[in-house]
């Protein structure tokens, strides 16, 4: 959706249209599932940053395709075009599929890249995370959404291209899709992007770390602790403890008050500041 008519549905939203709660709750469920969850998940919790999650989940970026459900009309597809098998439940994706990943018209190509999200073997993985890297935004939209099906056998594969990648699309689709499939393998690289130029992944990195709970606490507070922090690190760090998933009250309790201490305090005190912590976890900083 245009930033401008989401902007527009989110005011009366906030203003008790009911219609307008309807038309937003019927657009969020049109979407691939990584992006419900997200919407869902900002709607549920309703902060003060609600609207502005709500505005980087949902509306399209003129500098950064933040989604791209489905290709433009085309022209009617041919027979051949037409019979792209579907998947059949097995680990190992048809030949086939893959070969009309990597080569012919748009519209083909993106359905066989849906359709390869059933499918979790290596060669499977390493062609969709080309095809997110690809130049065809279409297509990379689709593959980002093939590999959050996928879930967890394709972090390995994400983290290393996210590591690799200087893109900033690139970037931003890879770490959309670490972040929801929420793996702590994804941990460092996600750290790394809390610092991203483009706030987008900025955020999403946060959600992602957030998304993943415990196994993200240390490795957070030693990034925190072992450099000067950065404005950008500083506010994405407090918002990963604003969020993060923790099964004990208490210690979600403490941890987002923890964080409200990080975003007040200055740069030169928070390394000291979180070495403390890491000292009382039981921890070397």
């Amino acid at each position: 959706m245009e930033r401008e008519k989401l902007a527009y549905l989110l005011d009366r939203v906030a203003d008790g249209d009911e219609q307008a709660n309807r038309e937003l709750l019927d657009y969020i469920m049109q979407q691939p599932e990584g992006i419900r969850v997200l919407a869902f998940e900002a709607l549920e919790q309703g902060g003060d940053d609600t609207y502005d999650q709500l505005m980087l989940t949902l509306a399209d970026d003129p500098s950064l395709v933040v989604r791209s459900r489905r290709a433009p009309a085309a022209a009617p597809q041919t027979p051949d075009e037409q019979q792209i098998p579907q998947p059949s439940g097995a680990k190992e994706a048809p030949p086939d599929l893959l070969a009309t990943l990597q080569r012919g018209a748009r519209a083909p190509r993106i359905q066989a890249t849906r359709a390869l999200g059933q499918y979790s073997d290596p060669k499977t993985i390493a062609a969709l995370v080309d095809a997110v890297q690809s130049g065809d935004r279409m297509v990379a939209a689709a593959a980002v959404e093939a590999l959050q099906e996928i879930g967890g056998a394709a972090v390995p594969s994400l983290v290393e291209a996210l590591n690799a990648a200087k893109d900033s699309q690139v970037r931003w689709s890879l770490v959309k899709t670490l972040s929801t499939i929420g793996d702590e393998r994804a941990v460092p690289g996600l750290i790394q992007a809390l610092q991203d130029a483009n706030y987008g992944t900025r955020w999403l990195a946060a959600e992602g770390l957030a998304r993943v709970g415990q196994p993200t606490l240390v490795p957070l507070l030693r990034r925190l602790a072992d450099e000067k922090s950065s404005a950008w690190l500083k506010e994405s760090a407090w918002h990963v403890l604003n969020k993060i998933r923790l099964r004990d009250a208490e210690e979600r309790a403490y941890y987002k008050q923890f964080g409200a201490e990080i975003k007040r305090t200055s740069a030169a005190n928070i390394p000291h500041l979180v070495r403390q912590e890491l000292r009382r976890l039981g921890h070397d900083a």
